[in-house]
């Protein structure tokens, strides 16, 4: 994604460091170089609160919703969509049927939605204009960015900016033994 898609007041799906899923939320500032303050929208998983709502992320941790809905999709598409029923984390998961072209110009009128097989072996319907395109190597980076987060679920350092690269805190919840394994930072923030 380039950095003029992103800016303050910019809609995003952005990585949460607490779980590693995908919510929605506004950028409130660009900080430098690749990092951007996300103000996530207030209610988390099951209507749970967050108490800290912003949150610095990198850039390869944001997706912004106008240029993603612009993008049509179509079966073999990979994407980030809401797969629990209360709509609010978004996964990546890759389009085994339906369709949304996304023509301004037309009305796309009997679109029942997608139905998507998710990362984590799940299908479910997706209704229209939930799912948000995105690269199928962004797809690929995802997943096994959550599958290294599963693996180590104490831990909240899966962002791209919390990785030992960007930002240097250590890990207090436990001593995990893969910590060392982390990847390097894929944004220029040192």
């Amino acid at each position: 994604m380039q950095g003029a898609e992103l800016f303050p007041g910019c809609r995003v799906l952005a990585r949460r460091e607490i779980d590693g899923f995908y919510y929605l939320g506004t950028i409130i500032h660009q900080c430098r170089g690749n990092l951007y303050k996300v103000e996530f929208d207030k209610f988390g998983p099951k209507g749970i609160t967050f108490m800290d709502t912003v949150q610095p992320t990198c850039q390869p941790d944001l997706v912004s919703l106008a240029s993603a809905h612009r993008h049509s999709i179509i079966p073999g598409d990979t994407v980030l969509a809401p797969w629990e029923p209360d709509m609010r984390r978004y996964v990546p998961g890759r389009v085994i049927s339906g369709m949304e072209l996304r023509d301004p110009l037309k009305i796309d009128e009997g679109l029942l939605g997608l139905q998507v097989l998710f990362w984590n072996g799940m299908t479910i319907h997706v209704p229209k204009q939930l799912a948000v395109w995105i690269p199928a190597s962004h797809y690929e980076q995802i997943i096994k960015d959550l599958r290294r987060y599963s693996s180590r679920p104490c831990c909240s350092r899966v962002s791209h900016c919390s990785t030992m690269n960007c930002f240097e805190f250590p890990c207090h919840q436990c001593d995990h033994p893969s910590l060392s394994s982390i990847p390097p930072c894929h944004c220029s923030v040192r």
